[in-house]
């Protein structure tokens, strides 16, 4: 596969996204218990790839040696699968609009520059990207942990709200790091 084609799924996923019809409404039960499922396979795919992740990286040790983690089947696959739960993840926005609201402006190009990146991560094997992951995928657990919770009425689950912002913080300083 040339280097072209190889990008054509990401572009034709955020035309996709953009075009995306606003205005579409569906029946408010059904939606909630969409969002249920949505967050619920959010929460066990989150903590499952930050506990493959971390026991690859537990079995194999730290290494800072280009390609080496790519070699391993098993995160070649962990990443993969890491991969296509970006473009998934665009259904954060679109439950936003059918619950007829309009997602910040953060939110919905971050689904977008995800994508990109990981894209390019994935394709191109950049392995310190496990770095990347791991944290996203902590976060994310305790994220979409907290939206299940909200979903469920579980008012105990309210405290963790003011944590996810520090956490979500720490994750984009750290990437930087």
């Amino acid at each position: 596969m040339n280097q072209l084609t190889t990008h054509i799924v990401p572009v034709v996923a955020i035309t996709g996204y953009f075009l995306y019809p606003k205005e579409l409404r569906i029946n408010p039960y059904l939606l909630h218990g969409l969002s249920i499922i949505h967050n619920g396979l959010l929460v066990m795919f989150n903590a499952w790839i930050c506990l493959s992740l971390a026991e690859v990286l537990y079995n194999d040790g730290l290494v800072f040696q280009s390609g080496y983690y790519f070699e391993n089947p098993r995160f070649d696959t962990i990443i993969y699968y890491f991969y296509l739960s970006k473009y998934y993840e665009f259904l954060d926005t679109f439950l936003l609009y059918l619950n007829d609201k309009t997602p910040i402006f953060l939110q919905k190009y971050h689904h977008i520059g995800t994508v990109i990146f990981y894209h390019f991560c994935y394709v191109y094997k950049i392995d310190v990207v496990w770095k990347t992951i791991l944290i996203n995928s902590f976060v994310h657990t305790i994220m979409y942990s907290y939206y299940l919770g909200c979903l469920l009425k579980i008012e105990k689950v309210r405290v963790i709200r003011k944590y996810i912002t520090s956490l979500q913080l720490l994750q984009f300083f750290t990437f930087y790091a």
